[in-house]
């Protein structure tokens, strides 16, 4: 089942997934902004840093930090997302780039344009966003031997003042590898264990792994459950799509024998519960994927345990309820 240690394969599958793979479209919605050949930033007043990560951005006014996400977001249609990766190689990465451009569609290496970020060499690339229908990103990256740093801006196509402002950006990206960067600034919510025993154990990418009394895991079977805060869904079938995805990883990994489905309403917002069954490694195991749809975010809460399941569930659901979003402030 979920582990606190698939980190660098979730990030791996979240650079695949910035190459774009579709075709482009007719038109476009104004002139791109012209990427110098050596960029070079400093920090000024209007920068901001995205949480979790060593980035400032200068963004205008109107972006929401979206924390867990490492993203500034205006909507659902225009964002910047920052990911860091250490321990990767910047030559790695590109050498990846361009295999999967030479196999796009519509694609070539010469959208590929070489540049330096403050003295490192750095890549720009516009392309089509598959995460929506007219929506267009483009991507900086730039890093050494030991570490490599994607921001990528998403914003509809044929919006040439959102593509003037997200490109614009980008090029004010300015880091600084000093400043301390706390693992679990980013949360965005508060867990109240109540009167249970469970305590923070690890952050896996966007989660927040809860084990009892944040013990490292003694065995494959021992309960616990994770959090994580999306950005808010437009409307209830997105909600339950998310749920449905987290449903299909235990079908990947476990033999589910039944799902137990009901909207609800939790804390006055609408909320998609699912009770698992399911049988891995010789025994049976219940799991609670919950999803809170609230207007700062999607909570989600997946939680699994084998001994005792129903009592765990029951402080499953307690724990959810208890959960509260904290302040994201303007940028």
């Amino acid at each position: 089942m979920f582990r606190v240690n698939r980190t660098a394969r979730v990030v791996l599958r979240l650079c695949v997934a910035i190459l774009g793979v579709l075709p482009w479209l007719a038109g476009c919605g104004g002139p791109d902004v012209k990427v110098p050949q050596y960029i070079v930033t400093n920090a000024t007043a209007k920068h901001k840093r995205i949480p979790g990560t060593h980035v400032y951005l200068a963004l205008p006014q109107g972006y929401q930090p979206q924390l867990q996400q490492h993203m500034l977001w205006k909507s659902e249609r225009e964002f910047v997302q920052v990911v860091e990766l250490p321990d990767s190689s910047f030559a790695d990465y590109v050498a990846n780039i361009k295999q999967e451009l030479s196999k796009a569609e519509g694609l070539s290496l010469q959208d590929l344009q070489q540049t330096t970020f403050n003295g490192l060499p750095a890549i720009f690339l516009k392309q089509p966003y598959r995460g929506g229908l007219g929506l267009e990103s483009v991507l900086l990256a730039y890093g050494d031997s030991s570490h490599v740093t994607l921001v990528l801006g998403v914003y509809s196509r044929l919006d040439g003042k959102a593509r003037e402002r997200v490109q614009q950006a980008l090029l004010t990206a300015y880091a600084n590898p000093q400043v301390p960067v706390s693992p679990f600034e980013d949360l965005g919510f508060k867990v109240n264990q109540l009167d249970t025993n469970y305590q923070l154990l690890a952050r896996d990418g966007i989660w927040a792994v809860y084990s009892p009394k944040g013990q490292p895991l003694a065995d494959s079977y021992a309960p616990l459950f994770r959090v994580a805060l999306l950005p808010p869904m437009p409307n209830q079938t997105a909600v339950q799509d998310a749920g449905l995805a987290l449903i299909r990883v235990y079908r990947q990994e476990a033999d589910v024998q039944n799902v137990q489905e009901a909207n609800t309403e939790m804390n006055g917002f609408f909320a998609y519960e699912n009770v698992l069954t399911y049988g891995y490694g010789g025994r049976e195991g219940k799991a609670l994927v919950l999803l809170i749809s609230t207007p700062q975010g999607l909570l989600a809460f997946d939680g699994r345990a084998y001994a005792d399941p129903y009592d765990r569930l029951k402080e499953f659901v307690r724990i959810a309820k208890a959960i509260r979003i904290t302040a994201q402030p303007s940028v």
